[in-house]
Parts: C-alpha cells; sequence; structure tokens
C-alpha cells in the first residue's frame, strides 16, 4: 500500500518584476505478484510445484494506492509578472496473481470453518464527509441538479467485495485514488501570465489466473461437497484533478488552465489452454474494471487591457476487461464467467475574461475519448461441463431490456447452471462555460466533445464443448450467454461574450458513440441444457 501526500507553494513579489512557480511531480513503478509454481518471467524452469491442503487454498495479490497532491503559486510585481504550478503523476503497476503452468494443487475443503475470504474483483464505492484534513485533497464545492456524482461534494471511498470460499481462490486487486490540485494567481501592474495544470498519466495491469497446464482437484477423493473455485480480477480508479488560475493586472492577463488525464487499464481472470480445473461446488471467473474521473479546470481574469483566459480538460480512457475459460473445467455446482466495465467521466470546465481597455477572451473545452474492449468467453479449445444446483447464481441478465428507473438492465436470481456475462457501461457529464467582457471586443467559446468507442461481448466460441458429460445433471441446468451495455452522455455549453464594441459568444458539442454489443454461440460449438439455452444482447 503506497500513501502520498505532496504540498508545494511558493510566493514571489517584486517592485519590477515577479516570477514564481510550484509543482508536485511523483512517478511510480509498482509490481505487485502472487503465485504458485513456474513464475512466467524467468525461462529456465526445473520443477512443478504440489500443493495439498485438507482446508482452502489462498493466493491473492493486492495494491492500493493514494497520492494527494496540491500545488499552489503566487506572483504579484509592479511591471510584470509570471507564475505556474502543477501536478503531475506517472502511475505503470502491475498485480497479479496465479497458479503456475504445469502445478499441481488440490484443496479438499475441509469444514466451513476452513473457508477464507476473497476478493471477488468488484468494489463496492461509498462516499463519506471529507475530514478537513489538511492533508487530504477534496474537490471544491461545484455542483447543481444535473450533476449526480458525489464526489462533487464528499470523499469517495472504494471497498473490494470479498466472499468466503472452501477450496481454491485465486485473486489480484488494484485500486487508485489519485487527487490532484494545480493553483496559479498573479497580479501586475503591466502584464501577468498565469498557468496551472495537473496532470496524470496511469498504466494498469491487474490479472488472476490458471496458467496453462495447471491441474487444480485432480484428486478429489476426499473433497467435501462445499468445494468451489473462484479466479477474479478487480481494477478500481478513481481521479480528481483541479487546474484553476487567476489574474489581474494593468496591461494585459493570459491565464490558461489545464487538467489532463490518459488513463490505461487491463483487467483479466482466466483458465489457460491445457489447465484443468475440477470443484464439487460453484466455479467462478470474474474481471470487474471500475474508473470514475472528476476533472475541473477554471481560468479567471481582470485586466485593464486585454484579457485571455483558458480553461481545457481532457479525458482520455483505454480499457481492456476480459475474462475467459480455454481449458477444461467441471463444475458438480455452477459457473459463472463474468467481465464488468463501468466508466463514469465527470468535467466542468470554466473560463472568465474580463478586458477592461481592448477587450477579452474567455474559452472552455471539455473533452471526453473512451476506448473500451469488454470480454467473456468460453474458448474454442474449451470443455466444460456444469451440472447445476440449487441456490443458484444471483445477478444473472435475464434478457429484459434496460430499466431507465434502476439505470441497470434486469437480472434473475438462483440461476443454475453456466452464465457468461459481459456488461459495460459509460456515464459522461460535461459543462463547459465561458464569459468575457471588455470596452472593445468581447469573444466567448465553450466547447464539449464526447467520443465513445465501446465493445461488449460474451459467447461460446467455434468447437468449444458445452455440458457434453454431465450424468449429475440437475433438473434446472441452463446456460445463458449475455452480453448488455448502457451508455448515459449529458453535456451543457453555454458561453456570453459583451463588450461595449463588439461581442461574440458560442458553443458547441460534438458527440460520436461507436458501441457494439454481441452476444452469440459461434458455429461449430456444442452446447447441452436439461431447461433454457438463453442468448441475449
Amino acid at each position: 500500500q503506497e500513501d502520498v501526500t505532496s504540498v508545494g507553494a511558493t510566493f514571489a513579489g517584486g517592485g519590477s518584476v515577479g516570477v514564481g512557480g510550484a509543482a508536485g511531480v511523483y512517478t511510480v513503478n509498482n509490481a505487485t505478484r502472487a503465485f504458485i509454481g513456474n513464475d512466467p518471467l524467468i525461462t529456465a524452469v526445473s520443477s512443478t510445484a504440489v500443493v495439498t491442503a485438507g482446508g482452502s487454498v489462498l493466493v491473492a495479490a493486492d495494491d492500493r494506492m493514494e497520492i494527494d497532491i496540491i500545488a499552489g503559486n503566487l506572483a504579484v510585481s509592479g511591471a510584470g509578472s509570471l507564475g505556474g504550478a502543477a501536478g503531475v503523476t506517472v502511475i505503470n503497476k502491475t498485480t497479479e496473481a496465479f497458479i503456475g503452468s504445469g502445478a499441481t494443487v488440490d484443496a479438499r475443503a475441509g469444514q466451513t470453518t476452513d473457508a477464507v475470504r476473497a476478493s471477488t474483483g468488484n468494489f463496492t464505492t461509498s462516499y463519506v464527509a471529507n475530514s478537513g484534513d489538511s492533508n487530504e485533497v477534496s474537490a471544491p464545492e461545484s455542483g447543481g441538479a444535473d450533476a449526480d456524482d458525489e464526489s462533487l461534494t464528499m470523499q469517495r471511498v472504494a471497498t473490494a467485495d470479498t466472499i468466503l470460499v472452501r477450496g481454491v481462490a485465486v485473486t489480484a486487486t488494484n485500486s487508485d485514488d489519485i487527487e490532484t490540485i494545480g493553483v496559479s494567481a498573479g497580479g501586475s501592474g503591466g502584464v501577468d501570465i498565469q498557468l496551472s495544470a495537473a496532470v496524470d498519466v496511469t498504466t494498469s495491469k491487474t490479472s488472476a489466473y490458471v496458467a496453462d497446464g495447471a491441474m487444480i482437484n485432480q484428486n478429489n477423493g476426499a473433497a467435501e461437497a462445499g468445494q468451489a473455485v473462484l479466479v477474479a480480477a478487480g481494477n478500481d480508479y478513481y481521479r480528481m484533478g483541479v487546474a484553476g488560475a487567476g489574474s489581474i493586472s494593468g496591461g494585459g492577463s493570459a491565464t490558461p488552465g489545464a487538467d489532463i488525464a490518459v488513463i490505461r487499464n487491463d483487467t483479466e481472470a482466466y483458465i489457460g489452454a491445457g489447465a484443468a480445473v475440477d470443484a464439487l461446488g460453484d466455479v467462478q471467473v470474474l474481471a470487474g474494471s471500475t474508473i470514475d474521473i472528476l476533472s475541473i479546470s477554471a481560468a479567471l481574469l481582470g485586466s485593464g487591457g486585454f484579457a485571455v483566459a483558458g480553461a481545457v480538460s481532457v479525458i482520455d480512457v483505454g480499457n481492456k476487461t476480459h475474462v475467459y475459460v480455454d481449458g477444461q473445467v467441471t463444475a458438480g455446482g455452477n459457473m459463472l464467467v463474468t467481465a464488468v466495465d463501468n466508466t463514469e467521466v465527470d468535467i466542468i470546465a470554466g473560463s472568465l475574461g474580463l478586458g477592461l481597455g481592448v477587450g477579452g477572451v474567455g474559452a472552455s473545452v471539455g473533452v471526453t475519448v473512451i476506448d473500451k474492449d469488454t470480454q467473456a468467453y468460453i474458448g474454442d479449445t474449451a470443455t466444460v461441463d456444469v451440472d447445476g444446483a440449487p441456490g443458484g447464481l444471483a445477478g444473472v441478465v435475464s434478457g429484459a431490456t434496460f430499466d431507465s428507473n434502476t439505470g441497470s438492465f434486469p437480472v434473475e436470481t438462483g440461476f443454475q447452471g453456466l452464465a457468461v456475462q459481459a456488461q459495460s457501461s459509460e456515464d459522461v457529464f460535461i459543462v463547459a462555460a465561458a464569459g468575457s467582457g471588455g470596452a472593445g471586443v468581447g469573444v466567448a467559446g465553450a466547447v464539449s466533445v464526447e467520443i465513445i468507442d465501446s465493445d461488449t461481448r460474451a459467447y461460446i466460441g467455434t468447437g468449444a464443448q458445452v455440458n457434453q458429460n454431465t450424468p449429475g445433471a440437475g433438473n434446472d441446468q441452463a446456460v445463458n450467454v449475455s452480453a448488455v451495455n448502457s451508455v448515459q452522455i449529458l453535456a451543457i455549453d453555454g458561453s456570453i461574450g459583451g463588450s461595449a464594441g463588439a461581442g461574440l459568444a458560442g458553443g458547441v458539442d460534438v458527440g460520436i458513440v461507436r458501441n457494439d454489443t454481441a452476444a452469440y454461440i459461434a458455429a461449430g460449438a456444442t452446447v447441452n441444457a436439461n431447461q433454457d439455452v438463453n442468448v441475449n444482447a
């Protein structure tokens, strides 16, 4: 676990010229790994691991990071001043848990008291009041009737969901909480330029898997009925970035403020080709990814001459969330193969430029680019036999249409059999506002852009064999293959340009959505069930 707090502040003053700057810059390179057996990073392999437990086996990797950065600058002078403030994070993380190639692991699941607590890959989000702690970064007061993100007014807390598992559990979880504020202000009798920026570049890979050729519970003679297998990977990313610039000058002023985030998250859970996994109870292979971003950029200035204020927020998200089975799985209970990817982005960009002499320019830009690939599948070479058992699975997509009242797709409980599920969502809220005024010319413009390309697929691949050998199958044995996606976009653009001479104002919103959602059983697959086979998209 990493917890970093950085506070930097500068003041520059001069009768003639004042120059000041403050910055907080952090680079993180983390690798968190837990495994049994062969390490794929080591090419020379001399032997394999054999693990036998009368109770349960847990292989878990968990990395949690919180970074709070505050950078502030104030520059004042009689003739001219220049100031800047920036908070920058560059993060590269790998979190993985696995049972290596060729390893043999048997967990007989013992008694109920032998269960281990393991992560499911999902996170529960809650919100608490801002503590007021000087070391805790919180969002400035903002929001409105249309801004429903509670992180605008409260502190977000993400907690990994866990369950008790009797048997084998392989889990990898990663969470990042990054909060950055960069504020620069200045004043001058002549010319004043103030720059502010908050920047984050994050690359994260979170993996949980049973590697090719691994053998799980192949010696099950003494195993208990509750024996289960869980393979789960989860990633939660939260970022709040605030960039603010303010200026007052007698001559001319320029105050650009920018918040930029580039995120690349890769989350996967799988059972590899040639692996054999048995459980007398349930088998679950789960991958979950959550991104929640709040971006605020603001610029405010006044000048006796000419004033230029600009606020820019740019969010670029690239996610891959995959869960799959390529090996052989036998489950006496039920089996769930699920990938879930939820993304929420809130952007507020505002600028105001007042030039009492020549004029003022105010411009605000909010850009969101989301590119996602969410897949859950049974691979072409896989053999999966699932008996189906009472009690069943919860949260399996029923096939009904999206419920606008609950904001989700209806699900069923007590599902018995094999469920392959891919679910994704994108929720984007943007406010871009700009104002300008001057004795001469006032120009104001607000632009928002949303580009979303989200592919969501659930399928059983060509050549896959499902329920070809289930002599003990229950009467309610079923197969469900479902893929669902929801998109919500609310963009508000406004501008006001006024002057004694000429005023010009404009607002533009551009939205491009290219989402593909598919669920299918491929040609060449063989699928049996005592009850229904549902394919929903």
